[in-house]
Parts: C-alpha cells; sequence; structure tokens
C-alpha cells in the first residue's frame, strides 16, 4: 500500500518513511533531505559572519598601526632636520655685483650723475657699430646734446653730469673704476686711444692695414663738445707721420700707430686731406665733422655743409649698389646762439648757414667749407641742393626743372638764407619735366629730388 501522507509504498500498518499510521493526523515533518539541509545553513550562517567581522577588526588594526607608524616615522624625520638645520651655520646668498661695483653698465637709459657717474668709459659691442645718444633729457623729443651716432667697439666716450645716455646693443666699462684695462694701440688695429693714458704723447706714424684705413684726432673722447682737429685715409701699408699732444685722442680704423720710418708711398703727405673728389686749395677752408665757435675755433662769414660720403664710396667700389643716392646724403646739423638752436634738424644734400661771432654749428656725417675760399662743388643742372641765386654756379633766369626720383619733388625758395623759423616764399611741387620756374638773384632755392634745366 502507499502512505497518503508521504507517498511512500510500504507493507504493515506505519508508514517506515514518516512514522504515520494511515487514517490518523499526521505531525507535519520535513523530508530528511529538507531538514538536513537548513540544519546546514543555520549552523553555516553565524560561523560566516563572525569570521568575516574578525578579518575586518583585523584589516582596520592593522591599517591604524601602520598609519601611525609611518605618521611617527615621518615627524621623527622632519623633527631630526629640524634639528640638523638649527645646528648648521644658516647659508650665505651670493648676490650678483652691481653696476656700480664693478663699473660695468648694460644697454639702456641713464641719467649720468643719478644712475651712472660721470667719466670715460669704453664701449664694448660686437663687430657691428652701435647706436649711442645723449639728450639734455629724459624725454627723448627734447633737443640733443649727442644725435643718435653709430659707433665702434673700443671707442671711448666722455659722460658729464645732468646728460641723459641712451645706448643699445653694447656694454659701457668705466674707465676710471678699471684702471687695470690696457689698450695697446700699437698692435691693435681698431679703437680710440687717449693720449696720456694709453699712449704717451709724441710724434708718431699710423700706418694703414687694409684699404679702408682711417685715423681721427680730436681733442677728447666722444661727446658733444668734440672737436675733430686732423684726420686722414690710408691705403695697405702706407704711413704718415702724426704728433699727438697731452689729451688729445686719436680713434683708428684698421690701422695701428708705430715709431718707424715713414714709408716713400707717403713721404709727400701733409696734414692737408683731400675728400671726396674735391680738391681745396687751402687746408683752413675745410672743417670736418664737430662743433666749432665762430670767432673762436673758425671765422665769422657764410660756410656750405655737405654729407661726407666717403663711406658711401667705398661700399660701393666693395658691393657695386649704388651706396651715395639723395637718400643717402642725409647729416645732422646744429646752429647755437646764445643758447638758443637757430637750426636743429636733419638736413640732405647741402645746407648754407651764415655765422657770427659767438654763435656755434655742429654737424655730423658731413664736412664745411669756407665759400669765401671754396666754390660751391655742386652743379644745380646735376644735383639737388641748397643754391645762392645769382652766386656762380646759379645765376637768375628760367630754368626748366627735371625731376630725379618717381615720389616727392619740389623746390622751396627762401628770400634769405633759412633758419628754422623762416618761412618760403613759395614751395613749388615738381610734377613732371615741363615746368618752367624764374629765379631771382639773392634768392635762396632748396631743391629735393631734382635739379634744373636751361631753358
Amino acid at each position: 500500500m502507499h502512505c497518503p501522507y508521504c507517498g511512500t509504498s510500504f507493507m504493515g500498518m506505519i508508514c517506515p518513511n514518516c512514522n504515520q499510521k494511515p487514517g490518523s493526523i499526521p505531525t507535519p515533518q520535513p523530508s530528511p533531505f529538507q531538514h538536513t539541509k537548513t540544519a546546514e545553513k543555520k549552523a553555516f550562517r553565524p560561523g560566516v559572519i563572525l569570521v568575516v567581522l574578525i578579518g575586518f577588526v583585523l584589516v582596520a588594526l592593522g591599517a591604524l598601526y601602520a598609519f601611525r607608524f609611518l605618521t611617527g616615522y615621518r615627524d621623527a624625520k622632519e623633527n631630526a632636520q629640524r634639528v640638523k638645520s638649527s645646528t648648521r651655520p644658516a647659508a650665505v646668498e651670493q648676490t650678483p655685483p652691481s653696476p656700480k661695483e664693478t663699473g660695468r653698465y648694460e644697454h639702456g637709459d641713464y641719467e649720468v650723475g643719478q644712475d651712472i657717474p660721470s667719466g670715460l668709459y669704453l664701449i664694448e659691442a660686437n663687430e657691428e657699430p652701435v647706436p649711442i645718444t645723449i639728450n639734455k633729457s629724459a624725454n627723448e623729443e627734447d633737443d640733443n646734446l649727442l644725435p643718435t651716432t653709430w659707433y665702434h667697439n673700443n671707442q671711448v666716450i666722455l659722460l658729464e653730469k645732468g646728460q641723459f645716455l641712451h645706448c643699445s646693443w653694447c656694454t659701457l666699462v668705466s674707465l676710471d673704476k678699471n684702471k687695470d684695462i690696457i689698450r695697446d694701440p700699437f698692435t691693435s688695429g681698431t679703437g680710440m686711444f687717449i693720449v696720456g693714458r694709453d699712449v704717451e704723447p709724441g710724434k708718431y706714424y699710423v700706418e694703414g692695414h687694409s684699404e679702408h684705413a682711417y685715423y681721427e684726432i680730436s681733442d677728447k673722447p666722444i661727446c658733444p663738445s668734440r672737436i675733430v682737429r686732423k684726420y686722414g685715409r690710408l691705403n695697405r701699408n702706407e704711413k704718415t707721420a702724426v704728433t699727438l699732444e697731452e689729451g688729445e685722442v686719436i680713434d683708428l680704423t684698421d690701422c695701428t700707430l708705430s715709431k718707424d720710418g715713414i714709408s716713400a708711398s707717403s713721404a709727400n703727405t701733409n696734414d692737408k686731406q683731400e675728400h671726396a673728389s674735391f680738391d681745396y686749395s687751402n687746408s683752413d677752408a675745410y672743417f670736418p665733422s664737430g662743433k666749432y665757435e665762430a670767432g673762436k675755433d673758425l671765422p665769422e662769414g657764410l660756410y656750405l655743409i655737405l654729407p661726407d660720403l666717403t663711406a658711401e664710396r667705398e661700399a660701393e667700389k666693395i658691393t657695386g649698389d649704388n651706396c651715395t643716392s639723395e637718400s643717402s646724403r642725409i647729416f645732422y646739423l646744429t646752429v647755437t646762439d646764445n643758447g638758443r638752436k637757430i637750426i636743429n634738424n636733419l638736413k640732405t644734400n647741402s645746407y648754407y648757414v651764415q655765422l657770427e661771432k659767438g654763435q656755434t654749428v655742429e654737424f655730423s656725417h658731413a664736412y664745411m667749407i669756407d665759400v669765401m675760399k671754396n666754390s660751391n662743388p655742386l652743379d644745380p643742372f646735376t644735383d639737388s641742393g641748397m643754391y645762392i641765386v645769382g652766386d656762380t654756379p646759379l645765376p637768375e633766369g628760367m630754368y626748366k626743372t627735371v625731376r630725379s626720383d618717381d615720389g616727392y619733388s619740389c623746390i622751396t625758395v627762401y628770400d634769405k638764407l633759412p633758419l628754422e623759423d623762416t618761412k618760403p616764399l613759395e614751395v613749388i611741387p615738381i610734377n613732371d619735366s615741363s615746368q618752367t620756374i624764374e629765379l631771382k638773384s639773392g634768392t635762396i632755392i632748396v631743391m629735393e629730388y631734382c635739379h634744373l634745366a636751361k631753358s
């Protein structure tokens, strides 16, 4: 028979599986399989939870111990370093010496007497020339004492209190601070040397070492009041005699001093120098770049200032390019009367000045001639520039105009030699070559990028 409660097939009165008698109310009994699995679950779950809890606590305690250990080690190390540092002498910071200590001043802007001491300074630069300007004030638009001029390595500049200096791409080295600097004009091919400091006064020979050798003797180093007393150009191996006096300065380019005898090639050289292609028969009628006072350094009278194109002509020989065009014929001119600048500007081609006693004239990249002893070397029929109508080579009359440039060309007419505030009588634009103008005697004309042709 089958048990009505568990379905077990058995023989007898009691089911061997559920111990129930057929027909009685059974006591619910799980199957052996179900009973065994539930018991195992109940026994297993508390143990696992306990093990996990114990493991978590141990890991947390270990992490806490490790953290405290590492933190303590770090603090101990830092304390040891602090103790070590506190017992070690403090390191002295090394600061670079100041320009005042070394006497070396890098390029920039300086007020002499405030930012840089007055005195003599050696220009240290690379092979390229460097620009230097000296002004009356920090305002660059104010009057220049020394207009921007390009100088070379190993030249010397004299700075005076109250001046405002601007220099670029160079270092100025104080010769008063660095008295141990020795420069030798007998071996150094280029540089400016002070007589009495770098070379003893006396008679010497200047010897050229290239086709562009040049020397210049002045009363002082580079400064606004410098006056060039003598200069000359030499060929390779050519020599010329010079006499150097205490306090003078000799500026050498591609040449050196020597005490040897003068070479035969320069045996007939004298103090008179030839400039460009013009022959000045009287050396007193020629004045190189510098500053001059009428009645003291030169006579009163009428003078003509022209650009010095010697370097440009030498460049033309080397490059074959046109280096003497009108745009290159620029020079700086200043005329001062009782402290007031009556002419102070860049000029082109040529410019006349009438100097009276006490007036000073200063110019650079130019030379000046006394027109009472030498006539104007320019030709109004080929050259632009300033001309006095009625004088040689421009008589009064009717003339045609010829443009020499595609840009702006004009002729400005004055009734007298112009100063900065002189108003012109007329400004004539030159538009083509068919214009005809009448020029009257006594007037002054300034031609820019044009010239005249006979009508």
